[in-house]
């Protein structure tokens, strides 16, 4: 048992532990991140399909089928 604490205690167990600690906060990190970024290609994707929603209802103004030539799009787009 003595063996083990001064293992324990040498330059190379606390460098081992280190290391050790060093990986854990780089895959916490780098989980944090994907989840960030995942998180946010879902967040862009939902309010595109919310803005063309919104595009279309407003081109077809309640109808079933838009009327073309009204150019919401260039409108907006200068806004």
């Amino acid at each position: 048992m003595d063996k083990e604490r001064k293992k324990e205690n040498t330059p190379e167990a606390e460098n081992d532990e280190v290391l050790s600690l060093f990986h854990e906060v780089r895959h916490l990190i780098q989980s944090a991140r994907n989840t960030a970024v995942y998180q946010i290609n879902t967040l862009q994707v939902l309010t595109n399909f919310e803005i063309g929603r919104l595009i279309v209802e407003c081109e077809q103004s309640g109808e079933k089928r838009a009327e073309y030539g009204k150019k919401v799009l260039r409108e907006l787009s200068l806004k």
